[in-house]
């Protein structure tokens, strides 16, 4: 066979598109619009597989090479006999067969750009005997599928004689083949977008589901998609638009609801979520995620009680289908999330017998780890709560909550200086914990670290948000009281950071001729004090003002 011979033979993947004319399927318009969106999606979508499509009625055979294209495959196509062979056998002609002197002899595979097909798909109406040629080349093509409108008068079975298949039936329907096209299409299009996603290439992913619901405005999965698209861009009410969408589409599909419901409660729009839970219920009444979402929004609520009825409600749910794993990982969840409305309820051993059936069941989820330490910090069972925090940063380095809260345990046990480097490690994170900032500056101030305590109350202040007015207030409090300290010296801030440390310092010496006869009431240190006019005493361990006492 010659060059020119082969190349006729093996054409183009979208070769059927090229033809005007050539199927009275579809109309043209579908047809113009595959021409242009197939040569991109081929770009996209992962290989799938190679397949020789043979059959002897050009519009199937077109059509199935539309939806096979489309969504991955790569195509070659004949309505001929004679040429299918042809085509099966050019394919792995291109290889170099070497016979070396020992007797063995070696193949040299085909260069990547030749067409090896996975398996070969034909039509019921191709003689038996072809079919029968094609298995013969079963060491080259590992599958033989028939396809087409099988005959009521014929048994497939009697094929076996010849070759073995598996059977794929495609019923002639014009309407309903262009119809079920636009869907293929479309479907090919929101899939690609999801790999695209699942990368962090949100913008790309979005545009392809765009493209999608351009081909089919009535594809659900495709709004569902950009609508999780735009909720990682942090477009909220664009996302809610897609999944509004979906629902008017499809209303028993429960997963829009959910969706919807989910950006609502981050919103802290918990009432209207509450409603979207529920009618997701409605749909499906063993749905984790609306259970563990609808429980999610009344805790925020601080409706604990009916929040735990939630969590109760996805530890009665059992599916046969589920592995030992993917039980362990929704009962864990549930269980850490009733253990967080018990802690707010004030049932702290409750909230720890919770977790620790959390963690019994996953020992890898780093939040029952970090829950119970805040159950056991605010039993004051400080030594166990940093013991939990320590295995929650070993599984989540970058939680700044965990490294707040250990910090805060810390200072609770004196240990100061350890206290300080959590509270820094939790600045550091992405993001930072803004309560850091308030936690840092009352242990510098423990250490008489002043200025650094100021600094630090300031950068609180400076991002502190409106919900933590109380502490806000204590921040403003501590930081007056702190520059009031330092002005009633008779120097000023930036005197009193520069002087006031190191043994050559003129405070370290004004602190040494103080008498030593004299003990802080609030750190107990003694020879710390400098008196000023009006004010009985700085103690420069702890900043304390007039709380000296004899030992």
């Amino acid at each position: 066979m010659s060059a020119d011979q082969k190349k006729a033979l093996v054409c183009a993947p979208s070769r059927a598109l090229a033809r005007t004319g050539a199927s009275d399927l579809a109309s043209r318009g579908l047809l113009d619009l595959l021409r242009h969106g197939l040569d991109d999606l081929s770009k996209v979508v992962p290989e799938k597989g190679r397949v020789l499509l043979v059959n002897d009625q050009q519009a199937l055979l077109e059509e199935m090479e539309q939806i096979l294209v489309a969504n991955g495959y790569e195509v070659r196509s004949t309505c001929r006999q004679a040429d299918a062979i042809n085509m099966a056998n050019s394919f792995f002609e291109p290889q170099d067969v070497t016979v070396h002197a020992n007797g063995y002899w070696s193949v040299t595979p085909c260069p990547a750009n030749i067409f090896v097909p996975r398996f070969v798909m034909l039509g019921l109406t191709m003689p038996v005997t072809l079919g029968a040629e094609l298995f013969g080349l079963r060491r080259r093509i590992s599958k033989l599928i028939l396809w087409g409108k099988v005959q009521q008068s014929e048994d497939l079975e009697q094929r076996r004689e010849y070759y073995d298949f598996d059977v794929l039936p495609t019923p002639f329907d014009a309407e309903r083949s262009v119809n079920d096209m636009r869907s293929w299409l479309a479907e090919a299009w929101t899939n690609n977008g999801n790999l695209l996603d699942a990368e962090a290439h949100h913008s790309d992913a979005l545009e392809c589901h765009e493209k999608a619901l351009a081909i089919d405005r009535r594809c659900v999965s495709a709004w569902i998609n950009k609508g999780l698209c735009l909720d990682e861009l942090g477009r909220w009410p664009e996302a809610i638009q897609c999944y509004e969408r979906a629902i008017e589409i499809n209303r028993p599909n429960y997963t829009p609801w959910v969706r919807k419901a989910d950006i609502l409660t981050r919103m802290d729009r918990f009432e209207e979520a509450i409603h979207c839970y529920d009618a997701a219920l409605q749909l499906s009444a063993e749905s984790i995620s609306s259970w563990m979402g609808r429980g999610a929004a009344l805790h925020h609520l601080g409706r604990y009680q009916e929040a735990l009825h939630c969590y109760d409600k996805v530890l009665e749910i059992d599916r046969a289908t589920w592995t030992d794993c993917g039980r362990a990982h929704v009962y864990s969840d549930a269980l850490n999330s009733k253990g967080a409305s018990l802690y707010r309820m004030g049932h702290y051993s409750d909230s720890i017998e919770c977790y620790d059936k959390a963690i019994a069941l996953d020992p890898k989820y780093a939040q029952p780890w970090y829950n119970k330490g805040n159950s056991l910090q605010a039993t004051k069972h400080f030594d166990e709560a940093v013991s939990c925090y320590d295995r929650a940063v070993e599984l989540d380095p970058g939680h700044t909550g965990t490294w707040n809260n250990k910090g805060i345990c810390l200072r609770n046990l004196g240990r100061l200086e350890e206290a300080l480097v959590c509270h820094e490690k939790a600045l550091g994170c992405d993001p930072p914990d803004l309560f850091g900032w308030y936690n840092r500056a009352l242990v510098q101030e423990d250490l008489g670290r002043i200025q650094d305590a100021i600094s630090s109350y300031e950068n609180y202040l400076a991002v502190a948000p409106a919900s933590t007015d109380r502490q806000v207030e204590q921040a403003r409090a501590r930081l007056r009281d702190l520059k009031s300290r330092i002005e009633s010296l008779g120097v000023s801030l930036d005197d009193f950071g520069s002087r006031a440390r190191g043994s050559d310092s003129e405070f370290a010496e004004s602190r040494a001729t103080v008498t030593g006869a004299e003990r802080c009431t609030r750190c107990s240190g003694t020879g710390e004090f400098r008196t000023s006019s009006g004010v009985d005493g700085i103690c420069y361990a702890c900043g304390g003002t007039g709380v000296r006492k004899q030992p």
